[in-house]
């Protein structure tokens, strides 16, 4: 019997070694990646009109991006849903972040993946992008 318990206590340690070795060393992966959609923007607000570089806010304000092209701000504000989230800097100026696509390196990629365990993911991450006077 203490042969048995012996032979189970070393098989179940041989195994731990051999999944802790493979999650160590990249080769195998035992995580089922599952992309929640969220929204990072603390207090997002609604872009109703988006005239050349200048963003009309839902809440009233008229902000005038200078440092941007207004080909690329429809762009980017087309990416984020026209949502943006408006920080007071100082003044008249603020600071608007907007909710970004977050894209995953494949470099480190695993070779075998095993889906055992499921892990959660943001889908989206806050990013900055530009600063804009309040007109």
């Amino acid at each position: 019997m203490t042969t048995f318990i012996r032979y189970m206590a070393w098989s179940a340690l041989g195994l731990y070694l051999i999944y802790f070795a493979a999650n160590a060393t990249n080769g195998v992966s035992f995580n089922r990646i599952i992309y929640v959609d969220n929204n990072p923007l603390t207090n997002p607000i609604k872009v109703e009109k988006l005239n050349g570089n200048r963003l009309f806010l839902g809440d009233g304000r008229v902000l005038v991006v200078d440092d941007m092209k207004p080909i690329e701000l429809k762009r980017r504000m087309t990416e984020a849903d026209y949502l943006v989230d408006v920080e007071e800097v100082y003044g008249d100026e603020v600071y608007l972040e907007v909710k970004q696509p977050y894209t995953y390196c494949g470099t480190h990629a695993p070779r075998i993946v095993i889906p055992i365990r499921p892990v959660k993911v943001a889908r989206n991450r806050k990013a900055g992008l530009c600063f804009a006077r309040v007109e």
